[in-house]
């Protein structure tokens, strides 16, 4: 029996960010002065963000908003600046990102034993820490506490979403951070305007490393933290990542062979410079849906369950995601499928080089199957509409949208289709993982 236990440290290193951790900001009426069009209520907006930074209590219409001072001594930090210790947070580690590995014996004497042991030894040593996870977390947690010093009037919720709560993510993968405001309709406009109001608040703080607004489609605020060289994106009311990341976090327990898979799917994917969307390759989130898909789907018996079918209250479209629980409760599931994880990283490769027809199919996580390109295209969704269906069909499982719409050419296609088969010919040749991927 091959020994699963993975050491990781548990000391993590005590990041304070702020001379002065608020508490949570009363919800205000006054939520969209961030943007104000008169140039007055500009001014008056930013006078009452420096008067919130340099007094203890202030009066704010009818709202009290408390700035309560910790009675900890304060520290030197690098530049001269007087910071706090942040108070000690109790973390509990999520299911998804527990380190103590108990799965079945990876050997059994057949001629795969050596690719599934590198699958599985990839996995161990490039997974999430708890180590990472909990500074992740506590960045986030003073990120917010900045943001509400620098923008009282900014009403808001954070939540953390993607590969580093969802349990598919390495320790190289950076942290994506959601800011929910009360009007879960912001214009596009509003939004970029909100993000570079942020921007100018927050870039001289010591922290804050190569700030920068990147005008997309759903537009970003990316950083670097200075301290722990964690790279952060923050968007505005992007809500489908909230649902998408619980979702994900779901399969990701249903069986224990989804991590290891994702993880080698995904470095294969960057190591063959099709994992990127800017440049009309496919994003790690199409990646993992495509992996879903074909272990509900195209690998015979399947190895995963269509969650949105068998549990249907819990993952739908138009439910506060305030009320969502990453950790939610999911039905028992034990796959028939004994295939090793070799077999099925390999059944994978085979299956998208030669098995599925983009010409004509769609992937849909939702109903556990494949569609008719022409049905997801009449889709009845405000974000969908038949131009973004072309080479690669995968349906968003929430507002049923084309995560993959960066492929829009010819070439692009050409180049994905053709690792996919490059890739599949090398493992059945050499049946080993260095032929596809730099160790």
């Amino acid at each position: 029996m091959m020994n699963n236990q993975h050491h990781v440290s548990h000391y993590v290193p005590t990041i304070n960010y702020l001379n002065h951790t608020p508490r949570r900001i009363l919800h205000s009426k006054r939520n969209h002065d961030l943007c104000p069009t008169p140039k007055s209520r500009r001014i008056n907006m930013l006078a009452e963000d420096e008067r919130y930074c340099s007094k203890t209590v202030f009066p704010g219409k009818g709202i009290k908003r408390h700035l309560e001072v910790p009675s900890i001594p304060s520290t030197s930090y690098g530049n001269n600046e007087s910071l706090d210790l942040c108070p000690k947070r109790k973390f509990s580690l999520p299911k998804n990102i527990s380190n103590h590995l108990h799965y079945p014996e990876l050997e059994n004497g057949k001629r795969w034993d050596k690719l599934s042991k590198q699958v599985w030894d990839h996995f161990v040593n490039n997974k999430q820490s708890e180590e990472k996870y909990r500074i992740k977390m506590d960045l986030k947690d003073n990120f917010m506490n900045l943001l509400q010093h620098k923008l009282p009037n900014l009403d808001f919720e954070s939540f953390v979403v993607g590969s580093s709560v969802s349990g598919l993510g390495s320790n190289k993968s950076d942290m994506d951070v959601c800011l929910v405001l009360p009007d879960e309709e912001v214009e596009q406009t509003d939004t970029l305007c909100i993000l570079m109001q942020i921007l100018r608040k927050i870039r001289d703080h010591h922290f804050i490393k190569k700030p920068q607004v990147i005008k997309a489609k759903v537009p970003i605020l990316k950083f670097t933290d200075r301290i722990s060289g964690v790279e952060v994106d923050l968007n505005i009311n992007n809500t489908i990542g909230v649902r998408n990341t619980q979702l994900l976090n779901c399969y990701s327990r249903m069986d224990w062979r989804v991590k290891p898979l994702v993880l080698i799917i995904k470095r294969w994917a960057k190591d063959n410079d099709i994992n990127d969307a800017k440049n009309r390759t496919l994003s790690s989130y199409s990646l993992v849906l495509m992996l879903i898909h074909y272990l509900q789907y195209g690998c015979g018996t399947p190895v995963l369950p269509c969650l949105q079918s068998i549990v249907k209250d819990k993952f739908l479209l138009y439910t506060s995601v305030r009320s969502l629980k990453m950790q939610e409760e999911i039905p028992k599931w034990n796959s028939r499928n004994n295939q090793s994880l070799a077999e099925l990283f390999v059944g994978f490769l085979d299956y998208y080089s030669y098995k599925f027809d983009f010409s004509k199919k769609a992937i849909s996580v939702r109903l556990g199957c494949t569609l008719p390109k022409r049905v997801v295209m009449n889709n009845i969704s405000p974000k969908n509409n038949a131009g973004q269906w072309k080479f690669i069909c995968i349906e968003e499982p929430f507002d049923q949208t084309n995560t993959a719409r960066s492929v829009y050419i010819q070439q692009a296609f050409n180049k994905i289709l053709n690792v996919f088969r490059t890739g599949l010919q090398m493992i059945l040749k050499r049946k080993d993982i260095s032929s596809l991927i730099d160790l």
